[in-house]
This record gives structure tokens, C-alpha cells and sequence, in this order.
């Protein structure tokens, strides 16, 4: 059985891929953190998560990507952000006791990508 949480965050911000400047164009980002505790008896601080996440989040609001590292040197597509922010995140709740398990990222309703060190859907058979 899996016991965790489960927030969401919009990230409202500008990108353009292949550094076109012509292509440049905005875009609401869903981003979703699937987290569980290190220490099941120790209570979680929502609030206390959610500032830290948003305060991260900050860096990138309303911001043009291409012009902020990584993204300056790395494509800000939403495979390479989702990369990118799920390990600023695996480490930043590590660091308030909590294990990442998985990140969403979604610049429309139908195209989301996922990051996860564990394999999340048992309906998948490996061979």
C-alpha cells in the first residue's frame, strides 16, 4: 500500500524551442508532486512544503526560460523541465524528510510528462 500526497502548482512562463526568437510563446505549466515521509510518525507541514515548492517556483514565474539557467543552455522543452525540476525537487523534500516519487509536468491537458525513479504503474509487464 502506498500512503502519500499529492500537490499541484501552475507555472505560468514563456519559452521558445531551437532559441527561435520568433517562436517564442506562453504557456500555464501543470506540475504535480506525488511525495511520500521518511519518518511515518513525524506529521507533515503542508504549508511549510507548499512555500518552499512555491518559493522555487518563483524563480521561473512569468520568465522568458531561455533566458534562465538551466534553460539558457539546455532546450526548455518539457521533457528537459521536468528532468531538470525533478531533481531540484527530489532534493529540496529530502531535505524536509520526504521521499519524491514522482513529477508531472504538463504544458496542455493532453501532453503530460513523467519523471519518477520507480516504476509507478503495476498494469506494466516486464519481461
Amino acid at each position: 500500500m502506498f500512503e502519500g500526497f499529492k500537490l499541484k502548482y501552475r507555472l505560468n512562463a514563456k519559452h521558445s524551442l531551437s532559441n527561435d526568437a520568433k517562436n517564442i510563446h506562453p504557456h500555464t505549466f501543470e506540475i504535480s508532486l506525488l511525495f511520500e515521509q521518511l519518518q511515518l510518525e513525524k506529521k507533515v507541514d503542508l504549508y511549510s512544503i507548499d512555500r518552499i515548492i512555491e518559493n522555487f517556483l518563483l524563480l521561473y514565474q512569468n520568465k522568458y526560460l531561455n533566458d534562465i539557467s538551466p534553460f539558457n543552455q539546455l532546450e526548455p522543452s518539457i521533457e528537459n523541465m521536468g528532468n531538470v525540476f525533478y531533481e531540484e525537487f527530489k532534493v529540496i523534500l529530502h531535505n524536509e524528510q520526504l521521499n519524491l516519487i514522482q513529477l508531472e509536468i504538463s504544458e496542455t491537458p493532453l501532453r503530460v510528462y513523467l519523471v519518477s525513479d520507480r516504476l509507478m504503474f503495476s498494469s506494466i509487464k516486464l519481461k
